[in-house]
Order: structure tokens, then C-alpha cells, then sequence
């Protein structure tokens, strides 16, 4: 390859504003809102506030995918 054009060019990316985060815990408010009832430093996205060995990040992913 000599040219990033050979294979399609650069990635671009959608701009626009992010989903707020009150907090700073890179979790979106409204998922946060929606899954633990409220908007609070002890939602922290890497905490596992209930022991049960995933994080809260994840457990709100889970909430919305089903799994």
C-alpha cells in the first residue's frame, strides 16, 4: 500500500454533542437514571456496587442488551 486511498481513505466519524454525564463516570445519565434509579458518584462505571463480580458498566450494558 503507498496510499491510505488504495483502501478506502481515512475513518470519519458522525460529530455532534455526547450523551451527558453529570457525574464523569463515562456513563451515559439517562442509562444511568433508567438502570440504578439515579445520577451519583457511587454509579462509577468500574465499581462493582453489588459484589456480584461485574462491574457497573457493565451491568448497565447487560441491561440493555439482554444478556
Amino acid at each position: 500500500m503507498k496510499n491510505e486511498t488504495e483502501v478506502g481513505g481515512h475513518l470519519t466519524y458522525a460529530t455532534g454533542t455526547p450523551y451527558a454525564d453529570a457525574d464523569g463516570d463515562n456513563m451515559w445519565d439517562l442509562a444511568e437514571i433508567t438502570v440504578w434509579g439515579n445520577i451519583t458518584p457511587t454509579n462509577n462505571s468500574f465499581a462493582d456496587e453489588n459484589g456480584d463480580g461485574y462491574t457497573d458498566m457493565e451491568e448497565t450494558i447487560f441491561y440493555f442488551t439482554g444478556k
